[in-house]
């Protein structure tokens, strides 16, 4: 009886343990994930998808998070409860045990060579739940357009493309999952028959006792059962080797140059020169060349041009959020290159053309520019914006909630108030 109470808490703490070890684990990723989508390059959320970005933070995290818990445990009860029996058997007959050890190095190798062929269906998978996540995504954000053009049967079509790729992938971890289980078993099984086999023949030339037959049977048993169990678990296992390379990519991702030098905003004028600047998104197309202007301190400047000339992509220059390929960049003389980011950042004021809201009040939403403004500033900014009007219009005027990304407000309502958050930031440009 004591046994038995020594070993339920001994499997509580191993359990709670193995628990809190997951989540603090998951938590830190999850912190540094959220760290390095502060400090990477603008450039990757340009290029990468919205859905493969969510997939990493939910499905990645919580596959390492399973895995910790669900395969290290498996892996610590069958791999003690293998090594003791080991010992045991080899202690009741040298010879048989032999035999059955050497099964276990089969049984790895069968399932390392299992695992290395279902790596890539496992990050194919993955690839696909990425790829639904962002077709949900994309689907739900333009919901109105899609049913403004009828295109709702279209979708659910794409989607079930997506939903059957899915499903195909999965039978094939699967089935890989149950051909490295079914392997180890029979395995196991040719361990069992040498027991009975080796240990009939050992028995006749009186090496070991009938007795020693039954114990290696059992421990014969007590040794692959561990291991087979481990084989069961193996797409668990390779999910989360999966999950850390995917999350590992993420961590690596390139930082934006930075510079050393904070930037005074209290002093700056405001003089801003483009000399001779190339830019190009893509390394090949330019959208910028030789580009050079100036603008003093007070100054108002209008870029004036087609789609695609490049107006918006100064602002971002300007802001470092991209590195021109040639020329400069001066705020007041000098190079923004040697300028942080964070501090350069909080001389100018931008308005870009996608607006950006998150669920809450409208005065919530403006004051994200400067939490520590104060209701009335918050107004002030409004009327100056003109978007006083329109809010004070609402049953709840200022704690209107706006829905997510601003859904309940119209296209000309969001730009006022994104204006007037601008306004309340009170940038010096």
């Amino acid at each position: 009886m004591v046994l038995y109470v020594i070993s339920a808490v001994f499997l509580l703490l191993q359990t709670t343990t193995l628990v809190v070890l997951a989540h603090k684990v998951t938590y830190n990723i999850r912190k540094r994930l959220v760290a390095k989508l502060g400090s990477t390059r603008i450039d990757f959320f340009d290029r990468t998808p919205l859905g493969d970005v969510v997939s990493v933070f939910v499905n990645d995290c919580d596959d390492v998070n399973s895995g910790i818990y669900q395969a290290i445990n498996v892996v610590l009860q069958s791999g003690a409860l293998a090594i003791a029996s080991v010992v045991v058997i080899f202690i009741v007959s040298p010879r048989l045990a032999v035999g059955v050890v050497l099964m276990i190095p089969i049984s790895v190798f069968l399932m390392w060579l299992i695992l290395k062929v279902s790596k890539k269906h496992s990050e194919k998978y993955k690839q696909i739940n990425s790829e639904i996540t962002r077709f949900a995504e994309e689907t739900y954000s333009a919901h109105t357009d899609i049913t403004a053009f009828n295109m709702q049967n279209s979708c659910i079509e794409e989607f079930d493309k997506k939903i059957d790729a899915l499903s195909k992938e999965n039978a094939k971890k699967q089935f890989l999952n149950m051909l490295s289980y079914t392997a180890v078993f029979l395995a196991g099984k040719a361990a069992f028959i040498f027991v009975l086999i080796g240990g009939a023949i050992f028995a006749i030339r009186g090496w070991i006792d009938i007795g020693d037959i039954t114990s290696g049977v059992i421990y014969v048993t007590t040794i692959m059962f561990p291991v087979v169990l481990i084989a069961f678990m193996t797409i668990q296992i390779q999910n989360m080797f999966v999950a850390f390379e995917r999350i590992g990519k993420f961590l690596d991702l390139q930082d934006e140059a930075n510079g050393d030098v904070p930037f005074d905003v209290s002093n700056v004028k405001g003089d801003i020169e483009f000399k001779d600047v190339d830019f190009s998104y893509d390394k090949s197309t330019k959208v910028l060349r030789k580009l050079s202007f100036k603008v003093f301190a007070g100054q108002i400047l209008a870029l004036v041009g087609v789609t695609g000339a490049g107006k918006s992509t100064i602002a971002k220059i300007m802001m470092g959020y991209y590195e021109p390929d040639e020329g400069s960049v001066s705020l007041d003389g000098e190079d923004i290159k040697k300028y942080s980011k964070a501090s350069l950042r909080k001389a100018f004021g931008v308005i870009m053309q996608d607006t950006w809201f998150f669920e809450g009040s409208i005065m919530e939403n403006v004051r994200f520019s400067r939490p520590d403004a104060t209701d009335e500033e918050v107004i002030e900014a409004c009327k100056i914006a003109d978007a006083d009007s329109f809010i004070s219009s609402f049953s709840d005027g200022y704690e209107t909630n706006v829905g997510e990304d601003g859904n309940l407000l119209s296209k000309g309502q969001k730009q006022l108030v994104m204006m007037a958050r601008l306004i309340l930031s009170d940038r010096r440009i």
